[in-house]
């Protein structure tokens, strides 16, 4: 009987007895990293639940220091929008709880305002004046330059859609970022090239069927003599000087 049951087992697992135990000790290894698999499971499943609940404790954390740091982001950039004949405009942070876990926490956050009173509040995006965008962006800016470490700052033509008290305003302000970081502007604007501390002139030309641009850098006498002609024209009148050296403070 022992004997056909050992003929059993070789014809199922093994030619030999030797055979047979090498398939004993694979099947109890598989078995026994089965179990360690099913145990890490657990412990997987449970560090799962732990950091969970620690993510959505620091998340809440987060939440909470953003909108404190939000709370003082609207007063700085309400202020600024003062200082840029904004007076009507208020700028808010808003959140909105993401639905999935994310490294930067449970809050989608996205800066939105109104421009004008009793108009609704709406994503920067949507702001569909030139001159409204240019101004926000500047007040956005001149917040940022003292966190974000950044050398540098560029406006293209940020005197588009504003005139008047507006662009001297613009201008001002300009001239107090340029203090804190390097501001370069390209401007139509002789109110915003007038606050400069240098200035160039910039200069499409065809040669040779080709377009190339040239700077030049000006001097006192050809920045008065440009901004004169960006206020009148190419009929650069004795007015026209004098207003000049009144912008650029030579008056």
């Amino acid at each position: 009987e022992r004997i056909e049951q050992i003929n059993k087992l070789k014809f199922k697992y093994g030619a030999t007895i030797k055979e047979i135990n090498e398939y004993k000790i694979d099947i109890e290894n598989k078995l026994s990293l089965i179990k360690f698999e099913n145990e890490e499971l657990d412990n997987l499943k449970k560090e799962k639940k732990e950091k969970t609940l620690e993510y959505f404790k620091l998340s809440e954390e987060l939440r909470e220091f953003r909108k404190t740091i939000g709370r003082e982001l609207e007063s700085i950039i309400n202020d600024q929008f003062k200082d840029l004949n904004m007076e009507n405009a208020k700028f808010k942070v808003n959140f909105s709880e993401k639905r999935v876990i994310s490294s930067k926490g449970m809050d989608d956050i996205e800066f939105i305002m109104s421009t004008n009173i009793g108009e609704d509040f709406k994503p920067l995006s949507k702001i569909a004046s030139g001159g409204e965008v240019s101004r926000i962006m500047l007040a956005l800016k001149t917040v940022f330059s003292s966190v974000d470490n950044i050398s540098v700052l560029i406006f293209d033509e940020i005197d588009t859609g504003i005139s008047g008290e507006t662009v001297r305003k613009v201008a001002k302000k300009l001239k107090e970022l340029s203090e804190k970081v390097q501001v370069i502007c390209v401007t139509h604007s002789p109110q915003i090239a007038g606050k400069s501390t240098q200035q160039f002139f910039i200069k499409k030309e065809i040669e040779n069927k080709l377009t190339e641009t040239k700077v030049r850098e000006l001097n006192q006498q050809e920045r008065i003599r440009e901004i004169a002609r960006i206020i009148s024209g190419d009929n650069i009148t004795e007015n026209s000087i004098n207003h000049a050296k009144e912008i650029m403070g030579l008056l």
